[in-house]
This record gives C-alpha cells, sequence and structure tokens, in this order.
C-alpha cells in the first residue's frame, strides 16, 4: 500500500486567543508545568468519517532491490505451556521467504514466500516401522538455572541415551556413568546426580554451597521412539510473518515442554527500497476504527485496536482562552502536540481538549511501514453527548 489514505473528515470552527502560557519539550529532562494538570486525554477516541475507502486495490511497478540480511537475532523465549510466541524483526520491510525462526531446541519455522510460516521438527525422524528411533549425535541445550540444593530439570529430548549426559552448572561438571548417576568429574563429592533415561530429565544436588541463579547446561544423546499404533497427537507448528512491519508469530502444538529461546534471520529492503514486482494489495479488513490514549503528565501511550501501542511525550503545549459566541464568557482549551513511536511505526499530531464541555479530538498522520495515515478521532465526553449521533463510525484500513 503506497500513498495516504484519509480515514476521517470532520470539521469543527475553534474561535481561539491566545490567553494563557505554552510548553516545549526539548529533552528527556524536562520538567512538566502544574499548569497542566487539568488536561487528561486519557480513554477511548473513535475515527468517524464522511468517505472511507474499502476494498480497493493498487498497482505499482517497482525495480530497486537493494537488501540486507540479519542472521542470530534474539526473538524471546518460548516459554514452557505455551503455545504461541509473538515478536517483530529490528528492521521493517522483510524480503518475503527470507525469514527463519529457529529454536534452541531445534524446531525450525519457515518463511514460505506468502507470509506463512512453515514447522519442521528436525528431531523427529522418519517413521518407517511400528516402533522406529532416530539417534540426534549430539545435543546442546541450557535447560534452566540453579534456585536450591536439590533440583529437576526437564530436557527436550526423552529416551536419553544411558551416559551420554554431561552436566555443567557454572564450575560444577558431571557425567552419566551410565546406570542412572551423575558423578563429579573431579571425584569431588559435593554435587551429583539422576538422570531419568526414559522421562529425559536430570536431578541435581548439592551437598554444601550451590551456584545459585547458574545456568544448567546438558549435552546427551538421545533417541525419539514413535509407536505408529499408540501415537495419539504429532508435534506440529505454524506460523505469519508481515513483510510490512516485521511482526511475527510462531505456533507449536502441544505447547512447549521447556523453556527454548528463539533467534531469526531474515533480509529486509533498505530504506526507500522495495521489492521487484507488480503486486496487487487489497485494502479490506483487520481496519483500526479506535485508538486509546493513556497519559501521564507529558508521557503519553497510544494504543491501536490492532494491537500496535506506541509510546512518547508531548512536545508543545498551548493553554488558550476560546470566547463563547452566545455569552462571551471566556474559557480554557488545551492544543497539545504530541509524537509516539514504536521501532516501525510513527504517529504525530495534536490532541485538542474543550474543558467547557469535556470535548477531546485528535487529529494526526499514522506511519505503518510504507503506509500513511490521516487520524482523525473523537474522545471520551463527545461520544457520550447527544452531539454524537452525528458522526459516522469509520475505519483507518491497514
Amino acid at each position: 500500500m503506497h500513498g495516504k489514505k484519509s480515514f476521517l473528515a470532520l470539521s469543527t470552527a475553534f474561535a481561539a486567543l491566545f490567553v494563557g502560557c505554552e510548553w516545549t519539550g526539548t529533552s528527556e529532562s524536562d520538567s512538566w508545568s502544574s499548569a497542566y494538570d487539568a488536561m487528561n486525554f486519557s480513554g477511548t477516541y473513535r475515527a468517524v468519517t464522511t468517505a472511507t475507502q474499502i476494498g480497493s486495490e493498487t498497482e505499482e511497478e517497482i525495480t530497486d532491490t537493494s537488501f540486507a540480511s540479519v542472521s542470530g537475532e534474539k526473538g524471546g523465549t518460548f516459554s514452557a505451556g505455551a503455545k504461541v510466541l509473538s515478536g517483530s524483526t529490528g528492521f521493517s520491510n522483510v524480503v518475503p521467504g527470507s525469514f527463519q525462526a529457529s529454536s534452541s531446541g531445534g524446531y525450525v519455522w519457515n518463511d514460505n514466500g506468502e507470509g506463512k510460516l512453515i514447522f519442521t521438527d528436525p528431531n523427529s525422524g522418519a517413521s518407517g516401522g511400528d516402533d522406529t528411533a532416530e539417534f540426534v549425535n549430539v545435543k546442546n541445550e541450557t535447560v534452566g538455572t540453579v534456585s536450591s540444593k536439590n533440583q529437576k530439570f526437564a530436557l527436550t529430548g526423552n529416551t536419553i541415551t544411558p551416559g551420554s549426559v554431561k552436566v555443567q552448572a557454572g564450575s560444577y561438571v558431571l557425567s552419566d556413568d551410565g546406570a542412572t548417576n551423575l558423578t563429579m568429574d573431579n571425584g569431588s563429592n559435593s554435587a551429583s546426580g539422576k538422570v531419568d533415561y526414559s522421562a529425559g530429565t536430570i536431578t541435581l544436588t548439592f551437598s554444601g554451597a550451590f551456584p545459585s541463579g547458574t545456568a544448567v547446561n546438558v549435552s546427551y544423546q538421545w533417541e525419539k521412539r514413535k509407536d505408529q499404533s499408540t501415537q495419539s497427537e504429532d508435534l506440529s507448528g505454524s506460523g505469519t510473518i508481515l513483510y510490512s512491519s516485521g511482526a511475527w508469530s510462531l505456533q507449536i502444538k502441544p505447547a512447549m515442554t521447556s523453556s527454548q529461546s528463539i533467534t531469526i534471520s531474515y533480509s529486509y529492503y533498505l530504506e526507500n527500497s522495495k521489492k521487484t514486482s507488480t503486486y496487487t494489495t487489497i485494502t479490506s479488513g483487520n481496519d483500526v476504527s479506535a485508538l486509546t490514549v493513556s497519559q501521564n503528565g507529558q508521557n503519553l501511550t497510544i494504543t491501536l485496536n490492532n494491537g500496535i501501542v506506541m509510546t512518547g511525550k508531548f512536545t508543545n503545549v498551548q493553554q488558550t482562552g476560546k470566547v463563547n459566541q452566545d455569552t462571551n464568557a471566556g474559557y480554557n482549551t488545551y492544543n497539545a502536540q504530541f509524537q509516539v513511536q514504536t521501532p516501525d511505526s510513527k504517529m504525530v499530531g495534536s490532541l485538542n481538549y474543550d474543558l467547557s464541555n469535556g470535548y477531546r479530538m485528535m487529529n494526526g498522520t499514522w506511519t505503518w511501514g510504507k503506509n500513511s495515515y490521516d487520524v482523525q478521532a473523537v474522545g471520551p465526553a463527545w461520544l457520550n453527548s447527544a452531539d454524537a449521533s452525528t458522526l459516522s463510525p469509520g475505519v483507518l484500513t491497514k
């Protein structure tokens, strides 16, 4: 999607007389004037419009193919018991087909070039017979941290090969004797342990002081046996990648049995560069029709109803007097300029607050990836008034 889309046309006339004060932010250490304590823009805002563009198509020929590649970027931790993990690439405008996510346990999600991630489990092996086994030469993983003198840890593999387990927790190094026992390599009796070969667990016991907070690293050999006649649920997974923003999501079923770190690799188009193709974009669905504003002093958070959360602050505030043309009475209004953003999304604009009736309005521009949108919305008091019936609900189309 290219160019600017408008999702609201709303005209409101303000006859304003500047009678108050002004605050302009220049750095993170700026103080906040108590004169603005009455200015509170927090609440839910609704988009309104007289012309919404839905379901239109745009085509563009683009030829610049410059891109860079990223490998080994941290993607967070897929926690034990979880089925979904989401994140975002460090750079937006991801090259289709280039994204890959890998877990420390060996699971892989590959981008199919159409925004879908295909799951593979390299540890699974073939299942050609009723009872098949595949040996994985050596598996290395971090299974947790030491928090007590006697502690059990789960490995991602099961049916462990006896005699293949080696454990390191800081200066403590233990080996499997092939008969379920873990013993210190240096002959000391300060630590020992047990291996449950079939369940895929180890237990560490420290007789004296223990290395609290130290990571436990385990290497071992294992075999995965699969009885096709009794197997009830195979491991499966899926995922999505949104190329424009770099937002990705990984799914696995059943849930992760132990926490696994995720690393990602991908290529991205350089600034002002786009992929070579002629493509069509449909601008329907996944519409943003509301947003939530949370204000704390000069700090601001704006959350769109599609889940994007942008943070920032006010850059300039004017407190003004406005004259009621019927009574000639004066009352205060606020006009606050702001900027909020994420690594790949930014919104700049102004918030207006009329203290006489509590009406709040937002005007601005939201940029997400290569897309830009006009933003206008009305806030809480307005939505609860009779005037709200004259406003048509609108949408901001991604």
